[in-house]
């Protein structure tokens, strides 16, 4: 209580100084004093050898801006040996205090005291005015106690072992692991997403729902012929559906039509018809809003940044329209526009450290290259308002540092945050700039090669610039490459082709379908060619797939898939091929491969994830599509359901957030979302009291109760509910229960623990069972003793479903002893059933105690 009472005085005492501080006067007096009183204490403290405790130090005085702080103060330390150690010098912040971190080494006691040295205050502030002498002071010798125990630190929460939505309580950091975003920024050059630590390990359907009229047309009339195995158009190719959906905050947004308007000939400026988007809640698959943005605008990728300055911590999510260099910003929440910028540059888009949207552009010719920054754009421009306000400047960097562009149209001109000048002549092979990839916001990589349709580059250069803090501009490499044969096409692939962690990046050759490494500091190749050579198909991944995931560095492996629908995965350092996998059409359904072609939608937790698409499939439309994860260390299939459709080539993309995946199935045009889902265990025990002796049968069922099992056709189809499977038949199982395919000949339910609580108070487990696909479970159990028991019967979960549990009770009668013989010693029996009564009593005081506590707490 004590430590709470000082850190509220310390909060109250720290909102008081900044409330001062920003009220700066002109009154200025020299050759006057005033004495200072340093402040020094730790916290935690005590705390452990090797833990961080913050050092407080400072005087009581607040300075007021634009004088940052006190400056030069330092914290003079006595170890328990007996020598010294000097931490700082440090300027405090505008309260006329600060925290250094430190961490001690050894146990024992640390004395610590604060030494401000003598200074003038610049700018009058908490009644002393500019120009005042604020004399030396020391503050007291405080006593730091180290232990050699560590100290307990706040209890981390666990990962959930049950269904969880958001939003996620800001107090499980833990949970981050698990918590990602799809924000799609970069395109289709996402394909390592963050934050997906618990990625589906089964095809489980959490839910569906259609996204437009979909799925076998049907009879239509006598004379229409030409319909018959018909599908409804679903996108591919050139109308693509689900464009760019985006995950934030749980919330998966796409547009609700394909990316359709008037044909320029016809006088087609836009989209003429209705744009809708919408927002799911991804976790239940709920509608949460939709509406059309701004001037019938289509969205374009999502925004999370985290704004760190004097007056606001805290991060701030934006769904964003893109109308030529135009950029609308809106409320994911709500979908209410927020604020605009306009005149943003073209180059390649990017995410900051801090969530801030970087725009690159270069121009090889001239020699320049700039970065842009969506936050700075905000911040300059309320900076250089008030720094044109003379009453305002002393005060511009507090007032720009609330972040309030609500309502407001910025010019992008503002949030140029550098422009440097680079070696002219970088070869390009054409245009202007030819930046290849941004690495990791360190650098970024060119070269004159370009798309495997254009025309072959006979003298390829590959070149990289710095982007590094400090460092902006600065020429890397340069460097020129043999071909391996002449007239062959080569090109960085996409869409992670490089690695700043490996120092690698991955060039090529069509026509061999070989790949070589090269160095990301010196451009220098390390290793190449990979062998053997794939297959010929992969000719036309370059072509149809090579932004889609064609070569994706992770886990310090290059792994490559696409058009011959094989993959493959090399030693990112040495060229080593390690594993190859094929995902096999065993029904030729595909007229030109044996194999589905399939790029990488991206590696998560361990896995890859492939989904077909094709450029424009023929109808009717292949069956059997599949959809496969596959363990990036082994290649070996974590699961694979065949008829589960979900790429598509001019559509959206499957996109990934919470760990759990949305997606376009073509199939029947609707969305899908997978992912660990929710059960319900029931259990049922006799209601009569059973005889002593005699055996109970004890039965109910675990269902999946995932949101899509409420879908309308489904209960209908599923009237007593959907049952909960094992993960071995689950792929059959989702396709029976969401496509209507047969029910599978071979399947089984899950396996459910039964426990008892028997009237001694003592659990423990009887026996297990397993369900069917009815979620049907029993088992017959001869209980031991009289008395009363408690059931509990426990679903613990597994890859596909969250765990539940249900408990009932029973009761079992004791045996009615014959008339006794005088004299004859009481039975076994009835000494048991004196002992089990006595321990009913204890358990109903037990209980008793535990509810009359409870009252009085309550009171």
């Amino acid at each position: 209580m004590a430590k709470n009472k000082t850190a509220i005085a310390i909060a109250m005492l720290l909102t008081l100084t900044i409330s001062l501080s920003i009220l700066p006067l002109v009154y200025s007096q020299e050759g006057v004093s005033k004495n200072t009183f340093a402040i020094v204490s730790a916290l935690p403290d005590p705390v452990g050898v090797g833990q961080e405790t913050l050092i407080l130090t400072g005087i009581t005085h607040a300075t007021a801006w634009p004088q940052p702080g006190w400056y030069n103060v330092r914290v003079e330390l006595k170890l328990p040996d007996g020598s010294s150690q000097t931490l700082g010098p440090v300027t405090t912040d505008t309260t006329g205090m600060t925290g250094i971190k430190y961490v001690p080494t050894v146990a024992g006691t640390y004395q610590m005291r604060t030494h401000f040295p003598q200074q003038k205050i610049e700018y009058t502030a908490a009644g002393t005015l500019a120009n005042t002498t604020m004399k030396e002071s020391y503050s007291d010798w405080v006593d730091l106690i180290v232990t050699q125990e560590p100290r307990e630190y706040y209890p981390g929460v666990p990962l959930p072992s049950f269904f969880w939505t958001r939003p996620i309580n800001a107090e499980f950091r833990e949970w981050d692991p698990i918590a990602g975003n799809w924000l799609g920024v970069r395109g289709y050059d996402n394909r390592l997403p963050p934050a997906n630590d618990d990625a589906p390990e089964t095809g489980h359907i959490l839910w569906t729902r259609p996204y437009a009229e979909g799925g076998l047309v049907g009879g239509v009339d006598l004379d229409v012929t030409n319909m018959d195995m018909i599908s409804y158009e679903h996108g591919d190719a050139y109308e693509g559906k689900f464009s760019n959906p985006v995950i934030m905050n749980g919330i998966l947004f796409y547009t609700q039509h394909a990316a359709q308007s008037a044909m320029p000939a016809f006088g087609g400026t836009g989209y003429e018809v209705e744009q809708k988007t919408v927002a799911i809640d991804l976790h239940t698959g709920k509608e949460l809003w939709n509406r059309v943005l701004g001037n019938n605008e289509r969205q374009a990728f999502g925004q999370i940044m985290y704004w760190k300055t004097m007056n606001m911590y805290g991060a701030f999510s934006y769904l964003w329209t893109t109308v030529g260099s135009t950029w609308n910003a809106y409320d994911p929440f709500t979908g209410r526009w927020e604020y605009t910028i306009t005149g943003v540059p073209s180059g390649s888009r990017t995410v900051g450290p801090n969530g801030e949207i970087l725009v690159y552009t270069m121009d090889n010719n001239r020699g320049w290259m700039t970065m842009w920054n969506s936050t700075a754009t905000v911040y300059r421009t309320y900076m250089d308002y008030y720094l044109s306000r003379p009453s305002d400047a002393p005060l511009a960097d507090y007032y720009s540092g609330r972040w309030r562009p609500h309502g407001l149209t910025f010019n992008a001109s503002k949030g140029i945050q550098w422009n440097v000048t680079i070696p002219m002549g970088l070869p390009t092979g054409g245009p202007s700039s030819n930046i290849q990839t941004v690495v990791g916001n360190d650098r970024i990589l060119g070269s004159n090669t370009n798309w495997a349709g254009g025309a072959a580059q006979p003298n390829p250069v590959f070149w990289a610039v710095s982007i590094k803090p400090g460092q902006e501009g600065r020429l890397l490499f340069n460097r020129s490459w043999t071909l391996p044969m002449a007239d062959v096409h080569v090109d960085i692939p996409g869409s992670e082709p490089a690695s700043l962690e490996d120092g690698v990046f991955v060039v090529s050759v069509k026509e061999l379908r070989t790949h070589y490494g090269f160095s990301l500091d010196t451009g220098e190749q390390i290793w190449g060619p990979t062998s053997p050579a794939e297959p010929y198909l992969s000719v036309f991944t370059s072509l149809y797939m090579n932004p889609w995931g064609a070569a994706v560095i992770k886990y310090g492996k290059l792994y490559t898939a696409g058009m011959s629908g094989v993959v493959n995965a090399y030693n990112v350092k040495t060229g080593e091929h390690l594993w190859r996998y094929n995902i096999t059409d065993p029904y030729t359904e595909q007229l030109f491969s044996s194999n589905w072609p399939a790029p990488i939608n991206f590696i998560v937790d361990g896995k890859i994830y492939l989904f077909h698409q094709e450029h424009s499939a023929n109808t009717p439309v292949p069956r059997g599509a599949p959809a496969v994860c596959l363990d990036a260390e082994t290649g070996e299939v974590v699961w694979r359901t065949d008829g589960l459709r979900l790429g598509t080539r001019w559509g959206g993309q499957p996109a990934i957030g919470d760990s759990i995946i949305a997606a376009f199935s073509s199939y029947d045009n609707q969305v899908v979302a997978l992912g660990k889902g929710p059960t319900k265990t029931t259990v049922t025990a006799p209601d009569a009291g059973v005889p002593f002796g005699t055996s109970v049968t004890i039965k109910g069922t675990v269902m999946d109760v995932s949101p899509g099992t409420e879908n309308a056709d489904i209960k209908l189809r599923f009237p007593n509910g959907v049952a909960a499977i094992t993960d071995e038949y689950m792929d059959d199982w989702m396709r029976h229960v969401y496509m209507q395919f047969p029910a599978p000949v071979s399947c089984k339910g899950t396996e459910v623990t039964i426990s008892v609580v028997d009237a001694n108070l003592n659990s423990r487990e009887i026996g297990k069972a397993t369900s069917d696909t009815s979620g049907f479970y029993s088992l017959s159990w001869t209980p031991d003793i009289p008395g009363h028991y408690t059931v509990v019967a426990t679903f613990g979960g597994s890859k596909s479903y969250w765990s539940s549990y249900a408990e009932t009770a029973f009761t079992v009668d004791e045996l009615v002893p014959p008339p006794e013989t005088p004299g004859q010693p009481p039975s076994n029996t009835d000494t048991y059933v004196l002992a089990g009564i006595a321990a009913t009593i204890a358990a109903i005081a037990i209980v008793g105690a535990l509810i009359l506590l409870s009252i009085r707490k309550k009171h």
